[in-house]
Formats: structure tokens, C-alpha cells, sequence
């Protein structure tokens, strides 16, 4: 034992003489005060005991939702940096940050800590998720220990449960508070409205707006892209109600957002909650939306002379969110790229098709499934077809090679997996899509080339997928001819007819372009191809140079700054290079008996098209136009996906490929019923239930009212109500079962549908 303040010792005598002048008469009290002098002394000395060496893992969590302070990032940073230079050598820190989602910021053996840098949904606090995930970084049996950095506000599952697995595990939380004042603020507290509302009904929109002293403030509200409509208010202490009535003549959603400005700067700490967004549904037929890089094509004319109200836009992922999607009764996708929706917008018209919010259209096109960039997207499970390559398609051989950035940069975490991860895993991606006689080679490159499998026949590579995806990021950055030259000497050698080359790096580190142009020169001459995927932006310092490389190289260019993106632009690279998804010749197609189930018209028994994008039948799917040729595969079909529906045209509608079907009578007869048939329906009084939505003081409350005089209920089994939540700039999350608190907009289904409404 030792003291930090050992002269603390010497007050001992005058405590021991004035115990000698001023005794008590009975010995044992004095004995015990001479105990209560030493245990006061022995307090102040500073005892110290020195423990065995416990060196283990400290796992630091930090809350970047949105509702922590302005600054609190920074400073997370500066204490977990001071904290990895007062630790122990033999000891591991480990970083999680953690909003809607959590996600690994840092491994314990990785380097060191280069800051907070994952891409995380700031709506939310999933602070049980935080915490499984750093229990999980601590080594069994080890000690360890987490440190939460958080305004103790948490959202998602309750973390007790957490916080009982690390007691039982003997992990202590040892936690800080970060709070942002809120002493002055000026915010909307929520907006009371209906939810739904008949054409040419007016309602009252009710704005509650909590301000922290009287103040002027300027109120203003708009209807979806219209004009502003400003009012001047005077605002008290307290809550405070502005009113606003409106109707809306047109079926669809009505979408509100409200803002309010106050005065005085400085009675508003939280200006981001000056700003609310209200849907109202707006009852009768909604239509459906158009997306097409010609909108005022055929199509949109053939499905409205059919009678189906149709809205043409060009496709954008600014299209694509929850309050505009809210206000259709399906989406049409018409030789529309994969790209031009982006992830999010994908993700969440997917989960709104699965909720039976939405049905879903998509026709061919050079631009559409697989070599339109669907497969491995968030869209190819919904669809009735599959875009899986099957192995007597392609009569030539096929040589790739993959040149894969393994750089610093790529050892940022997204979620629990890096940058290097999602890179291997697309690589993989390739791999698959490959016949066992094609060629395949890959190579890692830092500031030189690494090879990983040579070039050779897939049959003959063994353990090729754990060996890709053992690749780790080791620094520096990607030496981009180095890169070239390695990879296109291999395919240099190969006999394949296609010859192909992915180069892989990051567009604001990608470094040596050296003597790009006459390498690539030569390749052309040679017949190899070279496309290259950026991730980044096209912002970023070396974008330019990647689009010469590939422009050169005659392949593609893609730019990403989502990591997860990679498996999907992977793989559409390679449909697009080994151009044999889309058959591009004349193709007759036979009408099949379950036409009848989305329209009693006679058909006649065929049709024809200039070319289609060749897929094949998917179980549960139904098969309405099968093709003459012989591959036999879908070139209309319908399905459901979860409670939506989902109908393709493999063929091109109006375009370059659409061949014999433009002049055929029945076309738009075809058109049209694909089209109503995936059409979401409305409540409908006939189905003997109804769906009532509310939402008070955030939470979103379903009702399913029946009627009191059924003989029995009008579905087999008890029904489950899907709800999809959005946040601005994400995408949807679905959840079955009862409500919960979120932010953004909320939308909900329930279809009778077999056993599931």
C-alpha cells in the first residue's frame, strides 16, 4: 500500500495529545475514538492499492443521433483520442457510434483512431443496439469494459435487457452526459390534423408551436411544391396554436409542411425543429406514377386512354420518397436504370410494394433488369422473375478480371462490415455470375499489385470465395497503373473471345496514373474492356481521371459513395460486358392460360418484339406470355410480394425493340391490364373490414373496425397490420405487429391476403 499524501500522517500527535489532556473516563471510548482519529487520517493520506494487471478492451459508444449537441462529435473525438494515448500497451479500444443503427468505428486490434466516419441514420437512438454490438467486441471471458457517450435519450427496443447481459457478464457501463441546452428554444410541437379526407372536403390543419418567451414569430405553410403562405403571429409563453383550413379536390395525398420563425435569434437554441411535414390522404382512385426517360411516350397514352389516371415524371430518386409515393396507387418503371432511383429511394419503394401500399410495373429495355443494374437491388426479390444467369445462355468464353483498391480508406467501417468487406463481396458477386469454363482472376492493390487467384478457368479455382474475401486494407493508396498493367497482362494472354477488366478504387485517392493512355490504347487494339467503379462522388479530386480510364478503356464508369452499393453495380457491370441478357432479336411470345386472370379479352394466341431481356419464371409467379424460342422464358408475368403486387414485361413497351407488338390492336389491352391488375386497391366497403389511421403525439395508432352484425369475420386468421416508416434522406423500414415512435412519415396496409391482412 502506498498514500498519495503520506505527511497527512503527522496530524496524528496533536490528535493523540489532545486525546492525552482531554480523555474520557471510560477506557473504551477512548480506545474507539483513538480508532476514529487513525480512520480519519488513514481518509485523508490517500490510501493506494496496487491490483494485478487487468489490461483489457474498452469500447467507447457514442450517440450521433440528432438530438445530441452541435459540437458533441468533435468532442467525442478529442476524448477517445486522449483516451487511446493514456491506455495501457497491452490494453484494445474499440469505437461504436450508433443513430437509428449502430456501426463498428473502430475494431479493437485494428490502428489507430482516425475519427467518427460511418454513415449512420441520425433519426434515432438505438442505444440497445449500441450496446449489444460493444458487448459483442469484447472478447469472452476477458475484461472489458464500455463507456457511453449520450444525452441518455434512447429510441428502438429498451436497453435494459442490454445493460443486464453486461451486469451478468461483469462489464461495466460507465457512462457520460452530452445534452444540448434547451433552455430557449422555439419548436413545433406536431401538427393535429386528419389523416384522411374526401375530395372537396375542407379540413382544419392545427399547428402546435411551443415558444420559451412571448415573441413575434412568422408562420408559414405550403401544399406539397406550391407557394408559401405566410403569417405574422404573436406567440405567448407556452404552447401556442396557428390554424390553417384547406381542401383538396384531386385524390392522392396532400402534403403539409410548416414552418415557423421567430424574432430573436437567440430564444431559439434548436432551429431544426422549426420545420414539420403533415400528410392527408385524400380518398378516390389515386393514380399511378409514370417514371420514364420518355414521358410523353405511348405508354403513358395507351394507360390513360384505358381509363387508369396516370402522373409522367422522369425518373430521379427525388421521386421517389414517402410523401410523394404516398399519393399513388402504383409505380411504373419504364426502361428505367437501376441508377437513376438510388438505393434509398429502392429500399423504400420496395417496402412500401410489401405493405400493400403500392403495386409495381416494370417493362424492358436495354436499361431494365439485370443489365439495367436490378439484380442484387432492393427491387429483384418483389419482381415475379428471376434474373439469375443460367448456364447454356452464353456460347462464348468470358475472361474478368477484378483490380480490387485495398488503400487506407477502404478499412472505414460501414455498419458492422469495411469498405474492403463490400468490395469482396462484390467480387464474389462476379464470381458467381460466372460458367465453370469462363476465366476469372483477381488481384488487391495498395502501391503494388497482389495477386489473389490468377487468371484461370473457375472450375479450376479452389477456394476462391474465401480467398477474395480475405482481402484486408493495409494503407497507402491505389496505384492505378500499377493496377492496369498487372491486370490487363493477364487477360493479354487469355483466348477468351471477351476480355474484360473491373478496376476498383476510390475517387479521391486514386494515385500513379503513370502511362494510362497508351496502355490502354494498346488493350483497346486488343479488344480488352475496361470499366471502372468510383467510390466517392463525381465531385471527388480523381473522378475525372477514372472517367478518362474508362472512356479509354471502352467499358463503363460508376460512381458511389454507398459501399453497399457494390455488390449490385458489380454485377451489372458483368451483364452489361458479357451482353447476353438482352436478347436483341425478333421474338415471338404465346399467350398462356392465366391471362384470364387479369383480363377476359381475347388476346388472340400471339404477339411479337423487336428483343426482350431474357429472365425466366420465378415459383409463385404466374407466366401470362411465354417466348417461341428456346429458352421458353417470361415475357409478361405477374406476382405478389408480400401484400403488393408486382407485374413485368420483359419486352420493351414503346421503343426501339418493341418490334411487332407497336402494331398490334391488343397491345394496350395488354398494357392496361398489367397495369390494373398491380394497381394497390382502396378500402373497399364490400371486404367487411375498414382501415382507420390516426396519429397523436407521435404515436401511429391502426384500427380495424368490423361489422357488428358479421356472421364471422371476413378472413381465416387474425390479421397483422405492416407499417412502413421513412426518415428524410432514408430509405423504409417495415415492421409487422403493434405501433411505435418514429419521425417522418408513416404509412400502413392491411390486405386480406390468404391468412395475413
Amino acid at each position: 500500500m502506498s498514500f498519495l499524501w503520506p505527511a497527512a500522517w503527522l496530524l496524528i500527535l496533536p490528535l493523540a495529545a489532545y486525546l492525552y489532556w482531554k480523555p474520557f473516563r471510560l477506557s473504551r471510548l477512548n480506545v474507539l475514538r483513538l480508532l476514529l482519529y487513525a480512520l480519519l487520517v488513514l481518509a485523508l493520506s490517500g490510501p493506494m492499492v496496487e491490483w494485478p494487471d487487468r489490461a483489457g478492451t474498452l469500447v467507447v459508444a457514442v450517440d450521433r443521433s440528432r438530438s445530441m449537441p452541435e459540437n458533441s462529435g468533435r468532442e467525442a473525438e478529442s476524448l477517445i483520442r486522449r483516451l487511446e494515448s493514456a491506455m495501457p500497451p497491452d490494453s484494445r479500444l474499440a469505437v461504436v457510434g450508433f443513430g437509428a443503427e449502430a456501426a463498428v468505428e473502430k475494431l479493437p486490434d485494428s490502428p489507430g483512431f482516425d475519427g467518427l466516419k460511418s454513415r449512420i441514420d441520425p433519426d434515432g437512438s438505438n442505444l440497445s443496439g449500441a450496446l449489444d454490438l460493444a458487448l459483442r467486441l469484447i472478447p469472452a471471458d476477458s475484461p472489458g469494459r464500455v463507456w457511453l457517450l449520450s444525452d441518455g435519450v434512447w429510441t428502438g427496443m429498451d436497453p435494459a435487457r442490454s445493460f443486464a447481459l453486461s451486469a451478468a457478464r461483469g462489464i461495466p457501463v460507465d457512462f457520460r452526459y452530452l445534452r444540448r441546452a434547451a433552455t430557449h428554444d422555439l419548436a413545433i410541437a406536431g401538427i393535429d390534423s386528419p389523416l384522411t379526407a374526401a375530395a372537396g372536403e375542407f379540413y382544419t390543419l392545427n399547428c402546435r408551436i411551443v415558444s420559451p418567451e412571448p415573441q413575434k414569430a412568422v408562420c408559414r405553410i405550403r401544399r406539397g411544391d406550391g407557394n408559401w403562405l405566410a403569417r405574422e403571429v404573436n406567440l405567448r409563453r407556452g404552447v401556442n396554436f396557428v390554424s390553417w383550413r384547406d381542401r383538396s379536390t384531386a385524390p392522392g395525398v396532400a402534403d403539409y409542411t410548416v414552418e415557423v420563425t421567430g424574432a430573436d435569434p437567440k430564444l431559439d437554441e434548436r432551429p431544426e425543429n422549426n420545420r414539420a411535414q403533415r400528410l392527408i390522404s385524400i380518398s378516390g382512385r389515386k393514380p399511378v406514377l409514370l417514371l420514364s426517360e420518355s414521358p410523353s411516350g405511348n405508354l403513358g397514352r395507351v394507360l390513360a386512354q384505358a381509363g387508369i389516371p396516370v402522373v409522367r415524371k422522369r425518373p430521379s430518386p427525388g421521386e421517389l420518397t414517402a410523401a410523394k409515393l404516398a399519393g399513388y396507387a402504383g409505380v411504373i418503371l419504364e426502361n428505367v436504370p437501376a441508377d437513376r432511383l438510388g438505393p434509398d429511394g429502392m429500399s423504400l419503394l420496395a417496402e412500401l410494394v410489401r405493405s400493400g401500399s403500392l403495386g409495381l410495373m416494370m417493362t424492358g429495355g436495354r436499361s431494365s433488369f439485370a443489365v439495367g443494374g436490378y439484380y442484387r437491388s432492393p427491387l429483384e426479390t418483389l419482381l415475379p422473375v428471376s434474373m439469375e444467369q443460367r448456364q447454356e445462355l452464353r456460347k462464348n468464353l468470358l475472361a474478368i478480371m477484378v483490380a480490387l483498391d485495398r488503400s487506407g480508406s477502404m478499412a472505414a467501417s460501414i455498419g458492422g462490415l469495411t469498405k474492403m468487406d463490400m468490395a469482396n463481396l462484390a467480387t464474389v458477386e462476379v464470381l458467381k455470375l460466372l460458367m465453370p469454363r469462363d476465366e476469372f482472376g483477381v488481384i488487391a492493390v495498395d502501391s503494388s499489385a497482389h495477386s489473389v487467384i490468377p487468371l484461370k478457368p473457375v472450375e479450376d479455382i479452389v477456394g476462391g470465395e474465401s480467398r477474395i474475401r480475405g482481402i484486408e486494407s493495409t494503407g497507402g493508396g491505389i496505384f492505378t497503373y500499377t493496377a492496369l498493367a498487372r491486370a490487363t497482362q493477364e487477360l493479354l494472354a487469355s483466348q477468351a473471345a471477351t476480355r474484360h477488366l473491373i478496376l476498383f478504387a476510390d475517387a479521391a485517392d486514386a494515385e500513379e496514373p503513370g502511362a494510362y493512355q497508351a496502355l490502354l490504347d494498346k488493350t483497346s487494339r486488343a479488344g480488352i474492356t475496361v470499366s471502372v467503379v468510383g467510390l466517392g462522388t463525381e465531385a471527388d479530386c480523381d473522378a475525372a481521371f477514372l472517367k478518362d480510364v474508362a472512356k479509354r478503356g471502352g467499358g463503363m464508369i460508376y460512381f458511389s459513395d454507398r459501399a453497399d452499393e457494390l455488390p449490385r453495380i458489380f454485377a451489372q457491370d458483368t451483364f452489361l460486358m458479357a451482353r447476353n441478357t438482352f436478347i436483341d432479336a425478333p421474338v415471338e411470345g404465346d399467350y398462356t392460360a392465366a391471362l384470364r386472370s387479369i383480363s377476359k379479352a381475347d388476346f388472340g394466341r400471339s404477339t411479337g418484339f423487336g428483343g426482350y431481356n431474357l429472365c425466366y419464371s420465378k415459383e409463385g409467379g404466374e407466366v401470362l406470355l411465354v417466348s417461341r424460342d428456346e429458352f421458353l422464358a417470361p415475357l409478361a408475368a405477374i406476382g405478389r410480394a408480400g401484400l403488393g403486387r408486382v407485374s413485368v414485361l420483359t419486352a420493351e413497351a414503346d421503343g426501339a425493340y418493341t418490334g411487332r407488338f407497336a402494331a398490334d390492336p391488343m397491345a394496350g389491352t395488354l398494357l392496361a391490364a398489367l397495369a390494373n391488375w398491380m394497381i394497390a386497391p382502396e378500402n373497399d366497403p364490400e371486404s367487411g373490414y375498414l382501415v382507420v389511421q390516426s396519429l397523436a403525439d407521435g404515436v401511429h395508432r391502426v384500427e380495424l373496425l368490423l361489422d357488428p352484425d358479421r356472421e364471422r369475420d371476413p378472413f381465416p386468421a387474425p390479421p397483422a397490420v405492416y407499417s412502413v416508416i421513412t426518415r428524410d434522406g432514408g430509405g423504409g423500414g417495415g415492421g409487422g405487429g403493434g405501433g411505435g415512435r418514429g419521425g417522418g412519415a408513416s404509412l400502413a396496409a392491411c390486405r386480406a391476403m390468404r391468412s395475413v391482412c
